[in-house]
């Protein structure tokens, strides 16, 4: 895992879908003192919520959710993975996955497999009870324009 501050991922989870997260400082929570552990929650604000934490350091174990989810989030990418230089629509609507909201997204057309294998995750990470998120909106259907973006690389709606 890498090494971002606590904060930062109490910025990235809580950001997701308006939910909350908590931090605890370094030192406090369950790795406490000197074994660099920390602690971190997230749930949404709604009557369903969604709780993942983890916990690191000498002797800490991760949170179920938390690697299904990481895994779901590495699979989605690789799905919406698009090279703007390519001269064939990549991201058509024709092959849909969903994501963390449980809203259906767009995969490149020409990653079938790619797109495959964000589904199993996505179906594993639900039955396992750790999703989908209880989000406000979704993206623009898959029916709606979505295009190969020359930054991210990856198929992204629209808007307009």
């Amino acid at each position: 895992m890498s090494k971002l501050r606590p904060w930062f991922w109490a910025l990235l989870i809580g950001g997701a879908c308006g939910g909350k997260a908590v931090v605890d400082p370094p030192g406090q929570g369950t790795g406490g003192g000197s074994g660099g552990g920390s602690t971190s929650s997230a749930s949404t604000s709604t009557s369903t919520s969604t709780s993942t934490s983890t916990t690191s350091g000498t002797g800490g174990t991760a949170d179920p959710c938390l690697v299904l989810q990481e895994n779901l989030e590495q699979a989605i990418g690789v799905a919406q993975a698009c090279d703007p230089m390519i001269n064939a629509i990549q991201c058509s609507g024709d092959t849909v996955i969903w994501d963390l909201c449980g809203c259906e997204i767009v995969a490149n057309d020409m990653s079938k497999d790619a797109a495959a294998q964000a589904l199993q995750a996505y179906e594993v990470w639900e039955a396992t009870g750790c999703g989908p998120w209880d989000c406000e909106s979704c993206p623009p259907p898959p029916d709606s324009p979505w295009y190969c973006d020359v930054d991210f690389q990856a198929c992204t709606p629209a808007y307009e």
